[in-house]
């Protein structure tokens, strides 16, 4: 399991960065550099796995925690308005109850951003999920949202916020669609 830590949980954020501070990196894996859409990315990831349990505190979680992983990036984006390339630069700290590599940390960091970015983030924009203050039985609202990001999906439909506003002006173009019959 891979999790990221948060700033939520104070104590134990305090005492990770004590490892990165104080501790050798286990490994580094710097990823080869991502070119596209106007924008560059690089992406450095150092694991640490040695003396955890001379900085980690909390006893309620140092049995767990394997592998301390810290990935840098570093993203330039162009801004098309005035030519310049704009900089940005992150650091999040994903903790392990195993010991992984850092080229494999790396991947797992990014698989779960393909999830993120494909399922959590359309749910939000698409379909406001964050914005509905649904108090009774809102499992069902979600299992409908669902329904109908899987029915976009497997319909090949890119832009779902689009197709949903043409949807709403013209509901029987649904019927278009094979599968809605």
């Amino acid at each position: 399991m891979l999790i990221q830590l948060k700033d939520n949980q104070k104590e134990l954020e305090d005492d990770v960065i004590q490892v990165t501070k104080l501790e050798q990196p286990t490994e580094t894996y710097l990823a080869p550099i991502e070119q596209g859409h106007g924008r560059i990315e690089n992406r450095k990831a150092t694991v640490y796995q040695r003396n955890l349990s001379d900085h980690i505190l909390d006893q309620q979680w140092a049995q767990y925690i394997q592998t301390v992983v810290c990935i840098e990036r570093r993203r330039q984006v162009k801004n098309t308005a005035t030519g310049q390339w704009e900089v940005s630069e992150e650091k999040a700290v994903y903790l392990s109850n195993k010991v992984i590599g850092a080229q494999y940390a790396n991947k797992l960091v990014r698989d779960h951003w393909g999830i993120e970015n494909k399922n959590h983030y359309v749910r939000d924009v698409s379909f406001n999920e964050d914005e509905q203050k649904i108090k009774k039985k809102s499992f069902n609202y979600s299992i409908l949202r669902s329904f109908a990001l899987n029915f976009f999906r497997h319909n090949k439909i890119e832009n779902v916020k689009e197709q949903r506003y043409a949807f709403s002006l013209d509901w029987t173009k649904l019927y278009s669609y094979p599968q809605i019959i």
